[in-house]
């Protein structure tokens, strides 16, 4: 006994001393703020102009420099601590040398390696001027570039090693930097800063406009939009950033709306729009790609704007994946029901007091009183213990009164019972058709069979959740819930989410682990050195850069994104750790799945009215092409004209890649253009074989043109075909 007791301690004892000889995860180096300043000196600077931006700019775009792209530029991501080593930017230097002094054999690719791999030291920044507020012929485009040169000299030498003779220099740089491209944009270098500013337009830029330009640079705060959107998309001056200013020309659009939509919430949200922004870059030490639209004010998005507290809910052990979905509250449920009418015209509002008189009538509680009761959080996520869905419960008493009345009413049953440690509330309710099977007494095959379908179609609806402080947790089945309770929930959901820079005014969104993230960045990072070396006919040893382990990448990333909504902006993200392609890859895959289902759920129903629309405005061409033939026809003989006649070809000789034919006749005033698509699949479904209907009417001394096409949903239609 006692020498085996040994020989199992003695086992042991090995076991903890091989385990402590094993190698150990390297921290890995620290990133400093010197080591990240010396990275960005060798590849990218922060973009300067979005802080500089010049007097009546209308949009304004930053693309990424080539060793952004590659990955080599430090932008507050883990992935700093690989690109600002001695090793990596030892790599980067001698890519750069390289690219400086090309080898001949690279041939066109010469120039453009000199410039933007050898000399371009920031991002590409183009800002759009147009005094008047809108875009017209005679706006101009200010870009910027940052050049690692020493002097005005390299500025020429690289201008005229461009291979199109149009944007070289016309003369060499003035003492003062300035000069002017063969092309007449005008030309200026600040040596103090390095800084190349470009004036263009489709007029050439005079030196005084130039001069203005300048001067006017820093002299007035960044237009407020911009300021609100850029943090939400790049915080990093590194990376893709794009911003349009609507303020005019969305009020523009919204004078256009039909009389019924120009106070209704279409219309309101035009009115108030003032800018839309894109792009992909850093934000909280990770990556997101954003598209955002900035509308203070806008009564949407202030019926829509949530707040997600998930305060007091608890998982077990490790968080997988999270889904959120936030409810209207009890204060806007009611500003809606108060600006109905306005918001939706008469037609809609009369739909809306309908259909709450029928949940009245149902004894189903109305959106006032669902409010008041529950939300406005929703919650589903996988933790160690299985799958849940959350609800914030916020009168509990008033909860259980309803579904007291609701089972009595319907004859559903419910109570509560003991499922291992857990105290489990479940409700059984029946569906109308099984109501009405049940009341089915004949005893008919015929009877029997349909009553069979029915009940496999709708079976009975089983709900079971544990009610935990203002939560109600449910699950699949009471046994999950019994797990749950005996494994204990101790993990903070909301310091789960926070971790992940998960936005508390995410309307509908999701997020979940990814595995291998930052190493597959990495390793992807260095791939992209070895295809640089390759173009540039450069060798490259990159086995001295540290492994992933050695660096001390994290294991776990983050993959996620959403519908935003504040009260000032909405927008749609894609947010990661390092790369997108952590999108497509990893091994979370089903909370992967999850994600892209929510996004596709959002995203791609959209897009794909955008292209049916597309389509659809076809019709709008053809259909313009035949309108002044017929104006005219009618206008000298007071008959509508027919194929043949006013230089109309025949149907099939307007025929497009979806339009099939379109011919005019009709009766005079009312002369009419038929536009037919084709069929499917070469016309979408939705459209195939429709007609699209163009009428003429008398307005006054001129005609006036309305569209019509009943066959066709609104949703895929301009506001012009719209039917009311």
């Amino acid at each position: 006994m006692f020498a085996r007791r040994m020989f199992t301690v003695g086992l042991v004892a090995g076991f903890c001393l091989l385990s402590a000889c094993r190698e150990k995860p390297h921290p890995g180096p620290a990133t400093t703020s010197a080591s990240v300043a010396r990275a960005q000196a060798l590849t990218s600077r922060p973009a300067w102009l979005h802080q500089h931006m010049p007097a009546h700019a209308l949009a304004y775009v930053r693309l990424p420099s080539a060793w952004t792209l590659a990955g080599a530029t430090p932008m507050g991501r883990p992935l700093d601590r690989a690109v600002t080593g001695r090793q990596s930017l030892a790599v980067i230097r001698l890519l750069r040398g390289s690219a400086d002094h090309p080898n001949p054999d690279i041939g066109a690719l010469a120039p453009l390696a000199s410039v933007f791999l050898a000399r371009l030291d920031s991002p590409l920044e183009a800002v759009l001027i147009d005094p008047t507020g809108l875009p017209t012929p005679n706006a101009q485009v200010l870009v910027l570039g940052r050049l690692n040169v020493t002097g005005q000299k390299q500025v020429d030498a690289l201008f005229n090693r461009l291979p199109k003779t149009e944007l070289q220099l016309a003369d060499p740089l003035d003492r003062a930097g300035n000069g002017a491209l063969k092309n007449g944009a005008r030309v200026h270098f600040d040596a103090g800063s390095g800084r190349l500013f470009v004036l263009a337009g489709r007029q050439p830029a005079t030196p005084t406009q130039m001069a203005s330009v300048l001067a006017s640079l820093g002299k007035q705060a960044v237009p407020a939009s911009m300021a609100r959107l850029e943090p939400q998309i790049d915080g990093s001056g590194q990376d893709l950033f794009v911003w349009i200013r609507l303020k005019g020309m969305a009020a523009a659009a919204a004078s256009g709306l039909p009389q019924a939509l120009s106070g209704a919430l279409p219309g309101n949200l035009l009115e108030h729009a003032d800018a839309v922004a894109f792009g992909a870059g850093s934000v909280q030490g990770h990556g997101r790609i954003r598209i955002a639209l900035s509308a203070p004010g806008a009564r949407v998005l202030d019926y829509l704007a949530p707040r997600v507290d998930t305060d007091g809910l608890k998982a077990v052990g490790k968080l997988r994946w999270a889904f959120t979905l936030a409810l209207p509250n009890a204060e806007q449920v009611q500003r809606f029901e108060q600006n109905v009418n306005r918001d939706l015209g008469a037609r809609g509002a009369q739909v809306v007091r309908i259909l709450t008189a029928r949940l009245k009538a149902a004894g189903l509680p109305g959106p006032q009183e669902l409010s008041r009761w529950l939300g406005p959080e929703l919650v589903a996520f996988g933790d160690s213990s299985g799958t849940y869905t959350a609800l914030r419960v916020r009168d509990v008493d008033a909860f259980h009164a309803a579904l007291e009345r609701l089972a009595h009413r319907y004859h559903w049953r419910m109570g509560v019972a003991r499922s291992g440690n857990a105290r489990v509330h479940w409700l059984s309710a029946s569906s109308p058709l099984s109501a009405r099977m049940g009341k089915d007494q004949s005893g008919s095959d015929q009877h029997f069979g349909k009553a069979l379908a029915e009940a496999v179609m709708q079976p009975r609806v089983h709900l079971f959740w544990s009610e935990e402080g203002h939560w109600l947790i449910f699950a699949q089945v009471p046994q999950a819930l019994a797990d749950r309770a005996e494994k204990g929930a101790h993990a903070s959901v909301a310091d789960w989410l926070h971790a992940r820079d998960y936005p508390a005014f995410t309307w509908i969104g999701a997020t979940a682990i990814n595995r291998d993230a930052q190493r597959q960045a990495y390793y992807n990072y260095i791939q992209a050195l070895l295809f640089l070396g390759d173009v540039l006919h450069q060798p490259v040893n990159i086995m001295p850069l540290p492994s992933a382990s050695r660096l001390g990448l994290p294991e776990d990333g983050f993959i996620g994104g959403g519908l935003t909504i504040t009260p000032d902006t909405m927008g749609l993200e894609l947010d990661y750790s390092q790369s997108p392609a952590e999108l497509l890859q990893g091994r979370s895959t089903t909370s992967g799945i999850a994600v892209m289902a929510v996004l596709a759920a959002i995203a791609i129903p959209q897009y794909q009215q955008y292209l049916v629309k597309a389509r659809f405005n076809e019709a709008l061409t053809v259909a313009d092409a035949l309108k002044r033939p017929v104006e005219g026809y009618l206008e000298r003989t007071g008959r509508c004209p027919t194929p043949g006649q006013a230089g109309l070809a025949r149907a099939d000789q307007y025929a497009g890649r979806y339009v099939a034919a379109a011919q005019a006749g009709g009766h005079a005033p009312h002369c009419t253009i038929r536009v037919q698509f084709r069929n499917a699949p070469t016309a979408p479904a939705v459209l195939a074989g429709k007609t699209v209907l163009f009428t003429a009417s008398r307005h006054g001394q001129g005609l006036v043109w309305t569209c019509r096409a009943p066959s066709i949903d609104n949703k895929y239609k301009p506001a012009s075909c719209r039917s009311p």
